[in-house]
């Protein structure tokens, strides 16, 4: 934490379980090369001056809608913009298979075909973290979104994970 004192609320438990799987996905290891979350252990000192020539993920938390889930706890989602940030080719065009398989490769971090035990793993590490069921929705898939002044293609899409918040636990 950046803040001393400040202590860690049940949103950045889960968005911190949310990136460690993703950085550490094999899949996702070996083909993303910069990783922009807002944390500076994962992300180092600042953000990469190559996004233009690497593929680059950028992970936005979002606070999302919340309601009451008992008199003494609320139930919100912590919503995570995920904009991938595609090379193009030596064209400058966008390959929008890469694309696709790139947002495959996001929600099998979460969901690995064939390997329900670390389904299940991944589940219990948000709920313990926050969540009430550990089950990441992704709500809005990737879409192209343009590019930025360097001509990398940003293709965002948003996942959404449930929080719980205990008042009086």
């Amino acid at each position: 934490m950046s803040i001393p004192g400040l202590p860690s609320g049940n949103r950045a438990r889960v968005y911190e379980v949310l990136i460690n799987y993703l950085v550490t996905d094999p899949v996702l290891e070996s083909v993303v090369k910069h990783w922009i979350t807002a944390i500076p252990r994962i992300d180092g000192i600042k953000a990469p001056a190559c996004a233009s020539t690497e593929t680059t993920i950028r992970l936005t938390p979002l606070l999302g809608p919340v309601q009451w889930y008992s008199p003494d706890a609320q139930l919100g989602n912590l919503q995570v913009k995920v904009e991938m940030l595609v090379v193009g080719t030596s064209s400058g065009s966008l390959d929008m298979l890469d694309v696709l398989n790139l947002w495959e490769a996001v929600e099998n971090a979460f969901y690995p075909v064939g390997d329900q035990t670390k389904e299940l793993a991944i589940q219990k590490a948000l709920r313990d973290a926050g969540s009430h069921t550990g089950l990441i929705t992704f709500s809005q898939p990737t879409s192209f979104a343009g590019a930025d002044e360097n001509t990398v293609q940003i293709t965002p899409g948003l996942m959404q994970v449930d929080v719980i918040r205990a008042f009086n636990p």
